[in-house]
Formats: C-alpha cells, sequence, structure tokens
C-alpha cells in the first residue's frame, strides 16, 4: 500500500512522517520510506544515471515519460522544469519496480503529486487540465493500492516555518515575503487541481497546525485500519 503526502513545502509533512514511520517500525510493520525507494537498486552495477535512462526508455512507463515531457514544454522549459520533471520520471520508474518486488507499506513524505505540481513552480496549471488528468489516470491505474493524505496550513504559518528552517535548500527559502506568498497561493491552486482529479481515491485530510504526534497518530491508525480492511 502506498500513502503519499502532498501540500505546501516547509508545512512539516517530512517531521510527521517521520514519526508515523517509527510507530508503525515499532509495531513490526514492514515500512519503505522516499529515500528506501529513491536507493532501491536490483544489481551492484546500477548507478542513478543507468536508473535514469532505464526509466526514460521504459515500455510500461513511456507514455507517462511522454505526458511528462510535453508538460514541462508547454510550462517553462529550463534546468529546473527538467530536473523535477526527471526526478518524477525516475520516482515512478523505481516505485513501480520495487513494489512489484517488495510487499509492505510506502511513505512517501513527497510523491508523484508533489514533484507534479514541483514543476510548473511560480506558474498556474488552469491551461493543462487534460495532460494532468492524463497523468493522473496513468498513476491510478499503475497503483490500485495508492492513497494520498493531504496536508493543510495557514499560508502565514508556512511562510514562519519555512523562514525558521534556514537551510537555503530549496527554491523556497531565500525568496522574499511577498514572494514566498505569491509562490505558496500558486503551489496550492496546483495541488487543488490534482487532488480534484484523484477524488475517487481515499484522501486523508492532515491539519499540520496540530501537534507532531497528533497528526502522526491519525496517519497512523488510518493506516492500520486500512491494513487489517485489506
Amino acid at each position: 500500500m502506498i500513502w503519499e503526502a502532498n501540500g505546501l513545502p516547509g508545512s512539516g509533512k517530512t517531521t510527521v512522517f517521520n514519526q508515523v514511520l517509527c510507530y508503525l517500525k515499532s509495531e513490526g510493520f514492514q515500512i519503505f520510506s522516499l529515500s528506501d525507494v529513491i536507493a532501491y537498486s536490483q544489481n551492484k552495477r546500477e548507478t542513478k544515471l543507468t536508473q535514469l535512462i532505464c526509466a526514460l526508455l521504459s515500455i510500461r512507463h513511456i507514455l507517462f515519460n511522454i505526458s511528462v515531457i510535453i508538460f514541462v514544454c508547454s510550462i517553462r522549459l529550463s534546468k529546473e522544469c527538467l530536473r523535477y520533471a526527471m526526478s518524477l520520471i525516475k520516482l515512478n520508474y523505481q516505485l513501480y519496480r520495487m513494489k512489484k518486488k517488495m510487499d509492505g507499506i510506502y511513505l512517501l513524505d513527497e510523491g508523484l503529486v508533489q514533484f507534479i505540481t514541483s514543476i510548473p513552480h511560480n506558474k498556474k496549471c488552469w491551461k493543462h487540465h487534460l495532460m494532468l488528468k492524463f497523468m493522473a489516470n496513468t498513476i491510478m491505474n499503475l497503483y490500485p493500492d495508492w492513497k494520498m493524505i493531504n496536508t493543510f496550513l495557514p499560508l502565514e504559518m508556512v511562510k514562519q516555518r519555512s523562514k525558521n528552517r534556514k537551510q537555503n535548500t530549496s527554491r523556497f527559502d531565500c525568496l522574499n515575503d511577498t514572494d514566498l506568498i505569491n509562490i505558496l497561493q500558486t503551489k496550492d491552486w496546483n495541488l487543488n487541481i490534482l487532488r480534484n482529479l484523484f477524488s475517487e481515491r481515499l484522501q486523508l485530510i492532515l491539519d499540520l497546525s496540530k501537534t507532531i504526534d497528533e497528526n502522526a497518530n491519525i496517519i497512523s491508525k488510518q493506516i492500520k485500519f486500512e491494513e487489517i480492511d485489506k
């Protein structure tokens, strides 16, 4: 079963997911994180480059890959957009082949939806509905047990948490307050478009203004309920 979080950058998704990971591992569940998926290798000769090449050339994923490239070109062909597009293509490839070999619970604090909305960054995707719908349908067909965790946090709180990180590791960390709010609003707009396209799948709503333990307990209980029910 795949549980993928989406939400605004810097809002606390990873912190909550790390806590969920600890909870479920302590109870004996087989858990895989985003880093496990990215690092997954079937033989010692694989490198990041060969994985990306295999992902790009994968027959099973060729239509999805083409749709991602077309999406990039229709948004803005830049190094940054291409980087996120390649990350999306590789993540999809890695997740699919790992899941075929290793059964368990996949907890992705950043997943396919998050990467799709990272490509346009500061541009609204209101002209790209058909392309996004195709990508959404492809994901749902590839992963029948795929579920979403939609996280929410007021923009002012996201802004404050982003400022407190002091990491300067993302495109959001060095922005002034006005630019940061504008881009966060655009990101939120694009996320809501994707969420609507996945409306037939289970979508757990998470309020990140609650404590880490509260949210981690909510996710853990839902995951255990779904595991028992399946």
